[in-house]
């Protein structure tokens, strides 16, 4: 993945997702808001993260849109996410929808 490495990229220290039904999409807002920011300030390609937790990583790629690939590492499964920066301009929106 040397490649991936000279793309600018915003990346993501944590993505947890909660199962209360009042926050069921914050994890998808916080995402967005990544993407959004990684596109509109700092001109990243890439909003990247990585999770070992099977939920977490279906999660990032079936809602919020994330490529996944699967990576061994120290005898672990480490799933690499990514989305491209896009500047989502409904994105105020949709934060201020979820009132």
């Amino acid at each position: 993945m040397p490649e991936q490495q000279a793309e600018p990229a915003l990346m993501v220290g944590g993505l947890f997702t909660t199962p209360a039904p009042q926050h069921r999409r914050l994890g998808q807002l916080l995402a967005w808001w990544a993407v959004d920011y990684a596109a509109r300030h700092i001109s990243a390609v890439w909003v990247r993260g990585h999770t070992s937790s099977e939920r977490v990583m279906r999660y990032a790629r079936d809602t919020i849109g994330c490529t996944v690939e699967t990576v061994l590492r120290e005898k672990r499964h480490v799933h690499l996410l990514q989305h491209p920066s896009l500047c989502m301009p409904s994105l105020q929106t949709l934060i201020a929808d979820q009132d």
